[in-house]
């Protein structure tokens, strides 16, 4: 997707909704310290959007409309380990309607070599970051839209 340098980048955090038995939600913490950094490293040059879908009981297809009005350059989504597979299903449904989008990969799930095989195998995902991703996001982000497309040195970036 290209985007215009004088124009904000648009970015959607999702924090997939996948049912338990367990009735509790609890705020996307991960997610909103990340808009967080971006705000804080970009400025006015960012526009970032935080999806609970837990909170809002929203299914990947649901997904569709957000993707459509918003229009993101990328779409970061955090799942823990038993919500891998709506995460995947959500990167799906975005690939599906919005090919160019940069997907990216985050939380719990992501974090440490025993589901990256898994993770990588699915293609679904153009950045998987391994650890917190706080600095390293904003840092992939700026790179990729607004200098040299470098990111081999990011850290926590696969």
């Amino acid at each position: 997707m290209v985007c215009n340098s004088n124009a904000p980048l648009r970015v959607l955090l999702v924090k997939p909704c996948q049912p338990n038995t367990i009735p509790i939600t609890t705020p996307p913490l991960g997610l909103l310290c990340l808009a967080s950094s971006l705000r804080k490293h970009f400025g006015g040059g960012v526009e970032v959007r935080v999806l609970d879908m837990f909170l809002l009981q929203r299914r990947a297809h649901e997904i569709v409309r957000e993707v459509a009005e918003f229009q993101p350059h990328v779409v970061g989504i955090s799942a823990l380990n038993f919500e891998a597979e709506e995460a995947g299903r959500i990167a799906h449904t975005v690939r599906r309607h919005s090919p160019d989008t940069i997907l990216a990969l985050g939380g719990p799930f992501a974090h440490g070599r025993q589901n990256l095989a898994r993770i990588e195998a699915t293609g679904l995902y153009d950045w998987i970051f391994d650890g917190e991703a706080d600095l390293s996001f904003p840092i992939a982000v700026e790179r990729w839209f607004r200098s040299d497309r470098r990111l081999d040195d990011v850290q926590g970036l696969t």
